[in-house]
């Protein structure tokens, strides 16, 4: 017994079959008719149908096939281009089948509300072997032959989209456009006077160069006072002329570059330092000698002290620095230069050779040292010499500014802004070190303390630097006449070292003293005085009287 509940679907290509023998039915019938005008049995009498003749009503036929569409043939024998379009779907969460989403005949038709894709969305994924590249990537062809498909390959920072296969390098100045279709000027760039990097140094300086034209006045308005004449005035000038020009340095680094400022830049920079501390490094240095050979030779005076020379040496330092700024300018011709520092501008800047830059701040280096070393060595002279003891300051605190400025300089990674405003900065703060230490006690004093302002107070004096000789030891069997002559003895060598201390006392007063005119106060000329016996001043002290 057949159970006709049991479901049955029909295989679907089993209708082509069907209408392919209902068409050759059709044919045959058609012939039949066409051929047979009488009875069927002497159709039969005609003999055997051939196969052109069969295939000719073939090939007119036109019915209804099973599935319901119309079955015919074009003049070539080939059926019409009819196909059904499925896809395979889940219908429920165990069953899948194949479900009709379009057809076609003449032209394509898809039901795309019966299509389901990936998680049964019905949004249509797209279909496309390689997307097409954005702005500023170039297509690349993955093998030679696929000319459809491409990987995109984004061009470099400096480059622009010559063609949709092709990166090309922008010139020299140029930057590509924000469509990186082409290439653009750099822009040009230099610090701006508004600009913070700017202010910041420029107001130091502004108010350095103001504390230092003040302290010029003082120095002229009190020029013979005795603090201003002890303090070796010329050297003082061209020490506040270098805190000037350092100060002054930050406006030409600052200003915008030329072949004028180029050409001011490498001799300021350079020159304004060499003032400062060649006159530094005079004072220390003839506060040494005087102190060392002055003890060693009590007789002598130590040569090469009076303004005079002192002015000559503190020069002939600073003419090393000047010959080397027109040599630098024979060998390089000072101009500006366009160094891209960034991909997005240029940096406008002077040119010049990093070695001859270093060599100019290594003399200046040179300087330093030798300062600082001379300063150290005269940090223990009595208290009342203590602009040495300044000055040792100066060169300690100059020291740790630049030591610090090296490290800033150089981890900029070639930022401009940073490099020319630390420059200024370590420029600017080395010359108020000096202007503060060296130059702020004695303007104290001549403006607030002038009860000082006198030759007693002015005037170096080892006296204090003197101390009380212990009382000789006497063995106890000794005679009191050997001890009245040892007494008398001790009383002569003490007035000996004294009359020592009062020489250098002297030596060093008439060193500082000397006129403009290269006359000391005992009326001889430089050049007599360098080898110019020392008087013995003996002078009875507090120690002699307490013996």
């Amino acid at each position: 017994m057949t159970d006709y509940s049991v479901s049955y679907e029909q295989e679907g290509l089993v209708q082509f079959v069907i209408d392919s023998v209902y068409a050759l039915s059709h044919a045959i019938h058609h012939l039949l008719q066409d051929t047979c005008t009488g009875s069927f049995k002497s159709c039969l009498s005609r003999g055997q149908l051939t196969g052109e003749e069969v295939l000719k009503y073939i090939r007119n036929v036109s019915f209804t096939g099973i599935s319901g569409d119309l079955v015919r043939f074009n003049e070539k024998g080939d059926g019409l281009g009819r196909y059904d379009i499925f896809q395979f779907q889940r219908i429920t969460d165990s069953k899948f089948d194949y479900v009709k989403v379009g057809e076609w005949t003449d032209k394509l038709f898809i039901n795309s509300s019966k299509i389901r894709w990936k998680d049964q969305s019905l949004v249509h994924p797209r279909s496309v072997c390689s997307e097409s590249c954005k702005f500023g990537y170039a297509k690349n062809n993955t093998e030679e032959t696929a000319t459809c498909c491409w990987i995109c390959i984004k061009c470099g920072d400096s480059q622009y989209l010559f063609n949709e296969f092709t990166c090309k390098e922008c010139p020299e100045g140029h930057k590509p456009n924000a469509n990186v279709t082409g290439c653009v000027p750099l822009p040009v760039v230099h610090l701006d006077w508004d600009s913070l990097w700017v202010l910041l140094p420029t107001s130091f300086s502004t108010a350095g160069i103001m504390s230092t034209c003040f302290v010029l006045y003082v120095f002229i308005r009190h020029n013979t006072t005795p603090i201003i004449m002890a303090s070796g005035r010329e050297l003082c000038y061209v020490l506040l002329t270098g805190i000037i020009l350092a100060y002054t340095t930050s406006f030409v680094l600052l200003a915008r570059p030329s072949v004028t400022i180029c050409t001011v830049k490498r001799f300021i920079l350079g020159i304004s330092l060499c003032l400062i501390y060649a006159a530094m490094l005079t004072k220390t240095n003839r506060i040494y000698r005087i102190f060392n050979t002055g003890i060693k030779v009590m007789v002598k005076r130590p040569g090469y002290t009076s303004p005079k020379s002192q002015i000559f040496i503190c020069f002939s330092l600073v003419s090393v620095q000047i010959i080397g700024g027109i040599t630098w300018l024979c060998f390089e011709k000072p101009e500006t230069m366009y160094e891209q520092q960034n991909k997005d501008f240029l940096v406008l800047k002077c040119r010049a050779s990093q070695i001859a830059i270093l060599l100019s701040l290594m003399y200046n280096m040179f300087l330093i040292v030798l300062c600082t070393v001379f300063g150290f060595k005269t940090r223990k002279i009595p208290q009342n010499f203590n602009e040495a003891k300044y000055i040792a300051f100066t060169m300690y605190s100059t020291c740790i500014v630049w030591l610090a400025f090296i490290p800033i300089y150089f981890g900029a990674n070639h930022d401009f802004k940073i490099e020319t405003t630390s420059l200024c900065m370590c420029v600017s703060i080395s010359a108020s070190v000096a202007l503060v230490c060296l130059f702020g006690p004695k303007v104290y004093i001549v403006i607030f303390q002038p009860h000082k302002n006198i030759r007693q107070a002015a005037t170096p004096s080892l006296q204090t630097a003197s101390r009380s000789f212990p009382r000789p030891y006497v063995p106890a069997q000794f005679s009191i006449t050997n001890c009245d002559s040892d007494r008398n003895g001790i009383a002569t060598s003490m007035n000996n070292s004294n009359a020592k201390v009062d020489n250098i006392t002297n030596m060093f007063s008439d060193s500082m003293e000397e006129g403009e005119e290269g006359e000391d106060e005992f009326g001889n000329n430089d050049e007599g005085n360098e080898n110019r016996p020392m008087e013995d001043k003996a002078t009875s002290t507090d120690d002699i009287n307490t013996l």
